[in-house]
């Protein structure tokens, strides 16, 4: 399998998924935007739910790299700064990939029905690799004793719900000023659970 032809494949199916979603998107039009014949497509995936899953598990392992990475680049920051730093990047990491945030816009409020249990079971395995990610910033701060003993993957869940809010609110609306927003809700949830 040619990778430089895979993730072309990936690429131009994200964006016809993004824009007319799962229902409308059609193989023969990947392959036409490609310059790929049918037959050509088919030896890469079988069937448009296998493209599907395959633009979503792209998709996870990015935002999942993503977020590791700033985790590890914070490292050694105070916990408010940290916790700052990672929504911000988070979520300005949204703002620059509108694309992408259609694309997952779609999957949360209008997924297919036909691959529904798939990626619901892909949800859950992308969800738990972020909150594992997240936990470990909170088991930093607990051992460097910056906050009061809670369970840090409580803490991480909770870190979460406020970064999927900031980022359904980018989803709707990207002209949101969201970054003095985001900087409140970070010091106000650091400053809940410090000691």
């Amino acid at each position: 399998m040619n990778t430089s032809t895979a993730l072309l494949i990936k690429e131009t199916a994200l964006e016809h998924f993004a824009l007319k979603g799962f229902e409308s998107t059609s193989m023969r039009e990947i392959a036409k935007d490609i310059g790929l014949t049918m037959s050509m497509l088919e030896s890469y995936y079988s069937n448009k739910a296998d493209i599907f899953l395959s633009v979503f598990d792209f998709l996870a392992k990015f935002y999942t790299n993503f977020l590791e990475e700033i985790i590890v680049k914070t490292k050694g920051l105070p916990l408010k700064e940290r916790v700052c730093e990672i929504t911000l990047a988070v979520t300005g990491n949204a703002c620059n990939h509108r694309t992408a945030c259609l694309f997952w816009k779609r999957i949360i409020f209008f997924p297919p029905e036909t691959i529904k249990s798939e990626l619901t079971q892909k949800f859950q395995e992308m969800l738990h690799c972020i909150l594992q990610a997240l936990t470990s910033v909170f088991k930093d701060a607990v051992n460097n004793n910056e906050i009061k003993d809670e369970d840090p993957s409580l803490l991480a869940s909770s870190l979460f719900d406020i970064i999927n809010g900031l980022n359904i609110r980018l989803y709707m609306n990207n002209k949101v000023p969201y970054e003095r927003e985001a900087r409140f809700l970070c010091s106000a949830f650091c400053r809940e659970i410090s000691r």
